[in-house]
């Protein structure tokens, strides 16, 4: 049997506003350094018009085959995150 999950708030603004939550990011990615944290070195962006085209974004210091590998570590890691749910 399944247990329901928790419904926790995840962002102080609301992640639908997809150009707000970008904001946000882009302030955190500047910030990084100065904060100690090791600064990001690429990104990569999936967009997904309503109309259903696909547009692949690659940022940074990044091609072709690293932004291939970066959204398949990024689908291992949400598979594997749904899968331990699971398990508690």
């Amino acid at each position: 049997m399944h247990k329901l999950a928790e419904v926790v708030t995840l962002y102080d603004k609301n992640a639908s506003d997809i150009a707000s939550m970008l904001r946000q990011a882009a302030e955190s990615i500047e910030s990084e350094a100065e904060e100690g944290f090791s600064p990001t070195r690429m990104m990569c962006a999936v967009q997904i018009s309503e109309s259903g085209k696909v547009q692949v974004y690659g940022w940074g210091n990044t091609e072709t085959f690293d932004c291939i590998a970066a959204l398949e570590v990024g689908s291992l890691s949400l598979k594997r995150r749904v899968l331990e749910d699971q398990d508690e």
